[in-house]
């Protein structure tokens, strides 16, 4: 009697784990400007010497201020300031790259002498007066008091307004701020004032308008 023989083929699995098929997700990457100012908003001419997250070096990922492909993370950076084509001050400093495009504005003096130590202390008793007219109607309680926002500089001051409109500023200041007048939640006023580069100023006054200035409101999107 004849026997029938069958032939099975072998079955091959892919045994590899779903996960090695899938790719990690792509390091985040960003671009980083560095603007020079001077206190007045002139570019100073500088030179980058050093963009680093601990031991990783990405200075040679910028042509010029201007970086490309930076990994997001904590940066110490080194800047060179350049005065008549040679090297002059080094301006340290540090970022942190979070979004896909960064804007880093670093402020330095207008007055850099190379070679030399310039003493910046505000001579004994300066003091800048202002005062506001008219003086403000209402029948708020809340105190008066103005914020001065450096447009090119970093730290803001604020005053008290005293009942007759009068304040006074105790630092020195020079260059270009936003002058905010505020009451409360109220913003009553926005100029933009300028301070010469001395420390004898000159008493000012400042003319509020009839109406507060408007409000841009961004809504969220429907």
């Amino acid at each position: 009697m004849a026997i029938a023989l069958q032939c099975f083929a072998p079955l091959i699995f892919n045994m590899r784990p779903i996960a090695a098929q899938r790719g990690a997700p792509a390091e985040p990457l960003a671009t980083v400007t560095i603007h020079v100012i001077d206190e007045y908003g002139v570019t100073v001419d500088s030179r980058l010497n050093s963009f680093a997250n601990g031991q990783r070096e990405m200075a040679s990922h910028f042509r010029g201020l201007q970086g490309a492909q930076i990994p997001y993370g904590e940066y110490s950076y080194l800047i060179r300031r350049l005065v008549h084509g040679d090297f002059g001050e080094v301006i340290p400093g540090r970022v942190t790259v979070r979004w896909p495009e960064n804007l880093v504005v670093v402020t330095v003096s207008r007055l850099f002498i190379p070679g030399a130590a310039i003493d910046r202390a505000a001579p004994r008793g300066l003091v800048i007066r202002g005062k506001l007219e008219p003086m403000p109607q209402g029948l708020s309680a809340a105190p008066l008091w103005i914020r001065l926002s450096p447009i090119h500089q970093s730290e803001h001051v604020d005053v008290s307004v005293d009942a007759s409109g009068e304040f006074r500023i105790y630092k020195p200041l020079d260059g270009r701020y936003v002058l905010t007048v505020i009451r409360g939640d109220e913003v009553l006023d926005l100029q933009q004032i300028s301070f010469d580069e001395n420390w004898q100023p000159a008493d000012f006054v400042l003319k509020l308008p009839d109406q507060p200035p408007s409000i841009v409101h961004v809504q969220r999107k429907q």
